[in-house]
């Protein structure tokens, strides 16, 4: 015993065993620890490992590193079989605690501690409570509700509310009652409900507990906490499973039915009740073995016997009436042996699918037959180039059967071989890109003809992103390049055809100036004058160069033409005597009318014109020998025909020229019409001939178009629109005869007014009025003339103005004259026609119009007959 009497008083204070060890022995112990241990302090010292059996090395190392200071202190928990204990001990818990500084001194207490190992290992919380309605007290909690919610064990000795803290949200309404209950009263616990813990995830408890009395009569509560979270778990797995699979079962997108091994239907869900307008309890129940519909009937009975059949159609229902178009599909049930015992049936409502395919297979004979008729050109290769499959369009068009293309180059079949590597171009770049094109090429036939295509290009990928196929589209653009080509001859012969009339208008004031001059001359001279000769072949010249621009102008279609009512026929037959001086010997020429009278309106003098011109290029091309045949009748187009031809619809008279020289090669007749083209040698041929007819057939509202080929023949067509009633032919107008002498009119009492911007003109006008005694006032432009008539020094009686002027033009001046002077009287003169009449801004009978090149008779008889219709001259005189 030791003899410090303190250690003595503290040990035997406790109510547990306790031992003062010092110098690693056992010096005093209580009363309690005698009783444990079987040890009186007449025992002691006594060393500590004779405290236990077995390996104290093993058992009681803990304990002496303790001692030795090797080891901190701490609670131990020892086998009791390892120690000298009585039976019905299993575990003691140790703990040594340190009494003075110089580590020689400790208290050594000992425990029963069977609940506490038997709590901290059980897979559930224990806990003790004092049950008190204002301040309940957990007494005792097992460690595992630290692992449960983070929480330790004497946190919710020391506050009983942090277990309030704890229940799940979702769970409090129905669990903060129970446990008040249990812990503020003593009522029995038996609920589950969630705890969460402070990483915000949560378990699922079971709490189950009473109240209890100790064998002294103190009451307390006694309760077990057990985790059911994997029960819970599964039992809502079942549950969310049955409810998910009984809401797959009922809103399914297809009916559902099961039914015994006897054809009984057991369950069906609702789609197949609302697919055949029935309830569903009318279908539960139903035998499909005795089924009227020999189709349910039979999918019945073969899924009975293990297949699985299908079937896709219409079908009636037996009990609704309801006509459908559905998807069955039988699936045999099988127990464990192999043995079907039931069987469901699969059934989709098909009728918005086949409306749908309906639909669709509508739109691809659409789209097909738009294709078709269309005539689009359509082939899909590979990424090659190599054909996959072509429309029969494209077999069609190119004379190819569409087993022969397949399986070949696209370049190879049918591209002409200048434009393969064009195509080998656009492929790689459709490839590439996407899309390439449009890129025109050069298509042959079998047959040997070629075609102008025009080719899109577009590759279509797979879900991989790879070439799966390059479509090729193409559109026939020879007609569209023929007809371009027609355009810009056209364009061409619009702009020769402006130059044309711009040349002769200013060729006509030249001529003007030269057949002015020649009269004045001739006016001067007398008859038996030497030079009269030649100042008469001046005038026979410009007479000549005259009927030049007169071409010119009639092939610019600004020539003045006076269109009547002719018979065609009758033009044809009245020039064969000419025709036949035309035609050498060697060549025959046959002339052949239609039997009814051919009306149009035309220019006779054209018309013959046209044909001379045509004759003319047959002879050269019969080349001495041959035969011509000049023939009339009437043509139809039609509308393809007319927008062939640039021509409106209806029917035309036609003057046929028909001849079996050498004919022409495609290039040659595409440039037939053009001005001042010709095949002869350079300095023969003067290329007006056709282009001048292609001038005449537009001025009378109709076309010139020829058929030709190398060495078969020319045939050459003058269109004019017929008339589809019988005009009274006019009586040819006479032509009349220009005199000039020195025996000229005389106009003393007129005062003229001339206006011409050309000087040569002007002078030559000028001088040639005076002579005539006419008193003659010049002006250069029309504002010029304008500003003299307002000065009024001048009171002209005529006005002579140039139709072209810079500025105001010639038939303006004469409007704002005549508004100045109501009594003037006007003459326009202009190398272009001009219309007067219907003009209700000028007054027709006070107008003449004379058109350039003219003589000075012209103009003098020109003046005496709107001086005569304005009661100027008294006596008529010989005109």
């Amino acid at each position: 015993m030791t003899n410090n009497p303190r250690w003595s008083k503290i040990i035997n204070s406790l109510h547990e065993a306790a031992a003062i060890i010092e110098d690693g022995a056992i010096r005093c112990v209580n009363h309690w620890f005698t009783a444990l241990f079987g040890i009186r302090n007449s025992d002691l010292p006594l060393k500590i490992e004779d405290l236990f059996k077995g390996d104290y090395e093993k058992v009681a190392g803990s304990l002496k590193g303790v001692l030795n200071g090797n080891l901190a202190t701490d609670d131990i928990i020892i086998a009791a079989d390892q120690i000298r204990v009585p039976p019905g001990i299993f575990f003691l818990k140790f703990s040594i605690t340190r009494l003075d500084e110089s580590h020689t001194t400790f208290l050594l207490t000992a425990r029963d501690s069977n609940c506490d190992v038997l709590t901290r290992y059980l897979p559930i919380v224990i806990f003790t409570a004092v049950a008190h309605e204002h301040t309940p007290k957990i007494t005792y909690i097992s460690p595992l509700i630290k692992k449960w919610t983070g929480v330790p064990e004497g946190e919710f000795c020391q506050d009983f509310s942090i277990l309030f803290q704890l229940i799940h949200p979702e769970d409090t309404d129905y669990t903060y009652p129970q446990l008040e209950g249990f812990l503020f009263r003593g009522r029995d616990i038996d609920v589950t409900f969630r705890l969460t813990n402070k990483g915000g995830n949560y378990i699922w408890t079971h709490w189950h507990g009473s109240l209890y009395q100790t064998r002294e009569g103190e009451e307390f509560l006694f309760g077990a906490v057990e985790d059911v979270t994997s029960r819970k778990e599964a039992e809502m797995i079942i549950v969310d499973a049955n409810v998910r699979y009984r809401t797959i079962f009922d809103h399914a997108p297809l009916g559902i039915g099961y039914c015994d091994r006897t054809g009984v239907i057991l369950e069906c869900n609702n789609y197949l009740a609302n697919l055949f307008q029935i309830k569903r309890e009318q279908l539960i129940g139903f035998n499909a073995l005795s089924s009227k519909n020999p189709i349910l009937r039979g999918m019945v009975k073969r899924t009975l016997r293990g297949e699985q059949p299908r079937y896709m159609g219409p079908y009636i229902s037996e009990i609704s009436g309801k006509r459908l178009f559905i998807s069955a599909t039988g699936v045999p049930i099988r127990d464990e042996n192999g043995r079907t015992v039931a069987a469901i049936a699969l059934i989709e409502d098909m009728a918005e699918r086949r409306s749908l395919e309906l639909s669709l297979k509508k739109e691809r004979d659409f789209n097909q037959a738009i294709l078709e008729s269309a005539h689009i050109l359509l082939a899909v290769t590979d990424s090659k180039g190599t054909i996959k499959k072509v429309n029969h369009v494209l077999a069609e068009c190119m004379g190819i059967p569409e087993p022969e293309l397949i399986k070949r180059p696209i370049w190879d079949v049918f591209i002409k071989q200048g434009d393969r590597a064009a195509m080998q171009k656009a492929l790689s770049i459709a490839a590439a890109f996407d899309k390439a094109g449009p890129i025109e090429v050069e298509c042959t036939t079998r047959q040997g003809k070629t075609l102008n295509v025009s080719w899109t290009l577009r590759s279509l990928v797979d879900s991989d992103n790879a070439i799966d196929a390059i479509v090729f589209t193409g559109v026939d653009v020879t007609e569209r390049k023929r007809l371009e080509s027609q355009l810009r001859v056209a364009q061409k012969m619009e702009a020769i055809g402006r130059l044309a009339g711009g040349v002769a208008h200013e060729f006509n004031n030249l001529l003007m100036a030269i057949q002015g001059q020649c009269e004045l001359l001739m006016m001067s001279m007398d008859k038996s004058d030497p030079l009269i000769k030649r100042v008469e072949a001046i005038q026979q010249s410009s007479i000549k160069a005259a009927d030049i621009t007169k071409k010119l102008l009639t092939f610019s279609k600004k020539a003045p033409v006076s269109l009547y009512a002719l018979d065609l026929n009758h033009i044809v037959e009245e020039s064969t005597p000419l025709l036949k001086e035309m035609i050498p010997q060697g060549i025959e020429l046959k002339i052949k009318v239609h039997d009814e009278p051919l009306f149009v309106m035309g220019d006779k003098d054209l018309i013959l014109q046209a044909i001379i011109n045509i004759i003319s290029n047959s002879l050269e091309a019969l080349e001495g020998e041959g035969e011509i045949q000049v023939s009339t009748g009437i043509k139809c187009f039609s509308d393809s025909e007319a927008a062939k031809l640039q021509m409106l619809t209806g029917p035309y008279c036609y003057v046929r020229i028909e001849d079996n020289g050498r004919g022409m090669s495609k290039d040659v007749m595409e440039r037939a019409f053009e001005p001042f083209f010709t095949t002869k040698a350079f300095g023969e041929g003067k290329g007006l001939g056709l282009s001048l007819v292609h001038g005449i057939a537009l001025q009378l509202g109709g076309k010139v178009y020829m058929e030709s080929s190398e060495g078969r023949g020319t045939t050459v067509y003058l269109l004019i629109p017929r008339q589809d009633k019988e005009y009274t032919l006019l009586p040819e107008r006479a032509t009349r005869r220009l005199t000039v002498n020195n025996e000229t009119e005389r106009f003393f009492d007129l005062t003229i007014l001339l206006v011409e911007d050309e000087e040569m003109v002007r002078e030559t006008l000028c001088g040639h009025l005076e002579a005539m005694g006419a008193t003659v006032h010049c002006a250069v432009t029309a504002e010029e003339a304008l500003l003299i008539l307002k000065k009024g020094d001048v009171e002209p009686n005529l006005l002579i103005t140039d139709l072209a002027l810079p500025g105001l033009d010639g038939k303006s001046l004469l409007k704002d004259a005549m508004a100045m002077c109501p009594d003037l009287m006007g003459i326009i003169i202009s190398g272009y026609p001009l219309k007067i009449v219907g003009d209700h801004q000028l007054d027709s009978s006070r107008i003449s119009f004379l058109k350039k090149p003219f003589s000075m008779s012209d103009m003098v008889i020109t003046i005496k007959e709107l001086l005569r219709s304005r009661a100027y001259l008294q006596e008529p005189g010989d005109l």
